[in-house]
């Protein structure tokens, strides 16, 4: 049975990420807006690399 399972896992190989800053607009002026961009590469068993890309605010990055 463990052996059944263990050929559909998905593992962790690396993450990247990026800050970025919105710190004007044409309606509003001094704002400070941060906004995340991560990159994770998941391995899977046949050694290929798959990659997801995921933008994020600063409260759903607390949440994580």
């Amino acid at each position: 049975l463990a052996t059944d399972n263990e050929k559909f896992i998905t593992r962790y190989q690396d993450l990247d990420w990026r800050l970025s800053m919105v710190v004007a607009t044409r309606a509003r002026h001094n704002i400070m807006v941060p906004k995340y961009t991560l990159k994770f590469d998941l391995k899977t068993d046949d050694n290929q690399t798959q990659s997801v890309i995921m933008d994020a605010d600063y409260n759903n990055m607390k949440r994580l």
